[in-house]
């Protein structure tokens, strides 16, 4: 555990997205979990680029049930489309997520109120 957030090798919904080692990244029909474990007192924003080609790009489940402890927000602005997922609240934040054809994000980890990432992670599909 490193600041009291724990990203573990899977989550409710397969392999985890933000665990500390690499991952090889499959398009659907492969499910995928965006999953994080808080302790009391500790936050985290996970940044995800959204690829400008629907094609190729990637999603997540919002329906009622899936979506576990994580807020998330849209951001498009320029050049910008990103989606923002943060909890505060301590337990796991889980839920589904897949992609769609090929293509490569760089995703930023934000951990208890760091201005900078705290670390980054590239995903390749």
């Amino acid at each position: 555990m490193i600041n009291g957030i724990i990203y573990p090798e899977k989550g409710a919904n397969g392999e985890n997205l933000l665990r500390e080692g690499p991952i090889v990244v499959k398009p659907k029909p492969m499910i995928y979990s965006i999953r994080a474990d808080l302790d009391q007192g500790k936050k985290i924003k996970v940044v995800f680029p959204v690829p400008d080609d629907p094609a190729n790009s990637w999603s997540f489940f919002r329906y009622c049930g899936m979506l576990v402890g994580w807020k998330y927000i849209p951001v498009a602005g320029g050049s910008c489309h990103e989606i923002h997922f943060w909890t505060d609240s301590p337990g796991h934040a889980d839920l589904p997520a897949y992609f769609l054809g090929h293509n490569t994000i760089e995703i930023q980890f934000f951990e208890n109120d760091d201005k900078n990432p705290s670390r980054t992670k590239t995903l390749s599909w």
